[in-house]
């Protein structure tokens, strides 16, 4: 069960799934063989990843371990938490595998 000190985490967790889910995929879905819709075909590769990131993050509050650096275990900056409710690394860490760190995601929200 996610500690209140997340619940606004969550909440925009949970606002960017239903965005990402939401209804406008009947514009854009292909039909599958027996007529029903292939729910993830229509999205692109972009919105798969961050989709799979946010389920993610929502398993790490369930865990009790989100905010905390997958790779370092240190706590990771509210403001980049903020601004990336699914990110899974701190800037420190990013900046180490990536060489530079992205303070915004990379496609909007």
């Amino acid at each position: 069960m996610p500690t209140m000190k997340w619940k606004e985490h969550q909440d925009a967790l949970l606002r960017r799934r239903r965005g990402l889910l939401a209804p406008r995929y009947e514009e854009r879905q292909p039909a599958i063989p027996d007529g029903e819709p292939d729910f993830l075909a229509w999205m692109s590769v972009i919105e798969r990843r961050e989709l799979a990131d946010i389920y993610e993050a929502l398993d790490r509050i369930d865990e009790g371990n989100y905010g905390l650096c997958r790779v370092c275990a240190s706590p990771i900056d509210r403001v980049r938490l903020e601004s990336i409710p699914w990110v899974r690394v701190c800037d420190c860490c990013e900046e180490s595998v990536l060489g530079e760190v992205i303070p915004f995601p990379l496609i909007a929200a």
